[in-house]
Formats: C-alpha cells, sequence, structure tokens
C-alpha cells in the first residue's frame, strides 16, 4: 500500500509539473547534462576569459613592438619573472642589456593594474612561431 501511495503522489506531482510547463513554456526546462552545457559554452564562447599568459602576452606584443614581438614569444609567468624566448642570441643581449627597464615599464602599463611584472627575463632559444618563408621554427644557433 505505501508504494500506491508514493507512486500516487509521484503522479500527481508530475501532472503538475506538466501544467506548469504547458502554461509556461519558456520557464521551466528540464535539467542539461553538464557535458551538453559546456558544449554550447564553447561554440558560443561564453565564459572565454584570457588566461594569464595570454594577457602578459598581449601586452608583451603592445610593448615590444611588432618586429620584435615577431621574433619572440611569453613563456611563462611566475612570482612576478615574466620570462621571454627570442629566437636570437643577439636580439636576447640586446633586450636583456639596453631595453629591459623601458619594456618593463611598458609592459606593466600596458597589463594596467591586474598583474605586475616585477623581473623581465630574456632568453635565445626556440620559438613556437614560424616563419613566413620556410614554415619552420625559429631557433637561435647557440
Amino acid at each position: 500500500m505505501a508504494r500506491r501511495n508514493i507512486s500516487s503522489t509521484l503522479a500527481v506531482h508530475y501532472d503538475r509539473l506538466s501544467q506548469l510547463r504547458e502554461t509556461n513554456p519558456g520557464r521551466l526546462k528540464m535539467p542539461r547534462s553538464a557535458a551538453e552545457l559546456l558544449r554550447e559554452a564553447r561554440i558560443e564562447g561564453i565564459g572565454r576569459r584570457a588566461s594569464r599568459i595570454e594577457r602578459f602576452a598581449k601586452a608583451w606584443r603592445k610593448a615590444a613592438g611588432n618586429e620584435i614581438a615577431s621574433a619572440s614569444e611569453v613563456t611563462s609567468y611566475k612570482q612576478g619573472e615574466l620570462r621571454v624566448t627570442v629566437s636570437s642570441q643577439a636580439l636576447a643581449h640586446e633586450l636583456s642589456v639596453h631595453k629591459s627597464n623601458t619594456l618593463l615599464r611598458a609592459v606593466n602599463e600596458a597589463l594596467n593594474e591586474k598583474d605586475r611584472v616585477a623581473c623581465l627575463r630574456i632568453r635565445a632559444g626556440v620559438t613556437k612561431k614560424k616563419t613566413k618563408d620556410t614554415g619552420k621554427r625559429t631557433q637561435s644557433n647557440g
């Protein structure tokens, strides 16, 4: 008997829910899976905020200019230290010795007080950017 009461109670609630859906169809919706919501969010770009490293890369491009930015990339940020890899040792030396203070100030201005860079570490190495003519990764000789 207890089962009949439970099932009849559920039937009453189900009927009431059906009535509410019919009178106001846009208001009550069936639950959707998390996978469906994530897929929809990815398609629409909802909630897509720039990651922290992307913000630093954008600030670096703005501070360094097109010529330097095309031969370099931001590789990491940790505890106030921004690490940038450039395609040649000569460029790494020039930036780290002669232009580091200017670049540091410009990067901090471009970040708009969100994050602060205390130290700029520039090194020569392989960058993920590809050169236009060969399509190969840029790499220093040292």
